[in-house]
């Protein structure tokens, strides 16, 4: 007859574990079943007590009974679930109750599992430790991408500086500010500064992305004149919509301001207007629309000629 291995329940070990049930025999039980894996445990007997042990114990995992005199543990999960966000450890419920309709309704409130009295320890256990692998696996992956949102930041920002640099430099070739360019210069310096335009957009969407995500994009508004700002990147955008023989042609309608952070509205603007041109085929005129204003909302209409109006 073979040996009898003992499950390895990973994860469990150190873990600490908030028991909140009102029946200290449920309590008992539960610890008593903890305790033998090494796991460091606070209990409460109902859902308020388990508000303020959760804040002060940090667990990394609750089990919360349903029925709990004055907070439920329904609401006590949704209460966790709106203080913590994502960073609320995971709550699996213990319950009496196995109808569909009863899980349903705690897996709604922000509970990851239930756990069906009367226990049954290696059922438990092995649900706690998937739950908690899990969650060690959910931080791991959040470190490792705070980790790229910062490298990826300082790259873009050791990018930027050199990548404007190049294109100044082009632009003072290209306006013979140190003298005249043969044809064939010209077509060279041309192409590097459109190559170093081109990195720098890039590069700063790249940084945009990496803020976002790391939750750090700033926004900075101020009243601003929109017309303004549009008429500006129509401007640079008509140089390379002339390269298609197309032209962009903008009615600002009525100017009133709006309050705006410029610099990145100018990057949506750039955007929209860049594609436009790419996408667009040869030899066609693009009307800005009228710019209208509700509510401080602009829509903008693309016209195409004999399209009549329709929104985009």
């Amino acid at each position: 007859m073979e040996p009898v291995t003992k499950p390895v329940y990973s994860g469990l070990k150190g873990s600490k574990i908030l028991v909140v049930d009102d029946e200290r025999l449920n309590i008992r039980i539960l610890t008593g079943i903890l305790k033998k894996e090494g796991c460091l445990l606070a209990d409460a007997d109902s859902g308020e007590r388990a508000l303020e042990l959760y804040e002060t114990f940090q667990p990394d995992l609750v089990l919360l009974d349903v029925m709990l005199p004055g907070i439920s543990g329904l609401d006590t999960c949704r209460t966790l679930r709106q203080r913590y966000g994502n960073d609320c450890a995971p709550v699996i419920f213990i319950t009496a109750k196995n109808e569909s309709d009863d899980v349903v309704e705690g897996l709604s409130a922000g509970g990851v599992d239930y756990l069906p009295k009367p226990f049954r320890p290696k059922e438990a256990l092995a649900r706690l430790s998937t739950h908690l692998q899990n969650r060690m696996l959910l931080d791991q992956l959040s470190k490792a991408n705070a980790a790229k949102n910062r490298f990826l930041g300082m790259a873009a920002h050791d990018l930027r500086n050199p990548l404007a640099s190049i294109r100044g430099l082009a632009e003072f070739l290209c306006d013979g500010t140190v003298g005249e360019l043969t044809p064939d210069q010209r077509d060279l310096v041309n192409t590097i500064h459109e190559a170093s335009q081109s990195m720098l957009v890039l590069v700063n969407e790249l940084l945009d992305v990496t803020s976002i995500e790391a939750g750090e994009l700033k926004i900075f508004p101020e009243a601003n004149d929109l017309g303004e700002l549009i008429e500006k990147s129509i401007y640079l955008a008509n140089i390379d919509a002339a390269k298609k023989q197309t032209k962009i042609v903008f009615t600002a309608g009525d100017r009133p301001t709006a309050l705006i952070d410029s610099a990145k509205i100018k990057q949506v603007i750039d955007n929209l207007l860049s594609n436009a041109v790419k996408y667009s085929p040869p030899g066609v005129d693009h009307h800005g629309g009228n710019a209208q204003w509700r509510r401080q909302t602009m829509q903008l209409l693309r016209k195409r000629p004999g399209a009549g109006n329709s929104g985009e």
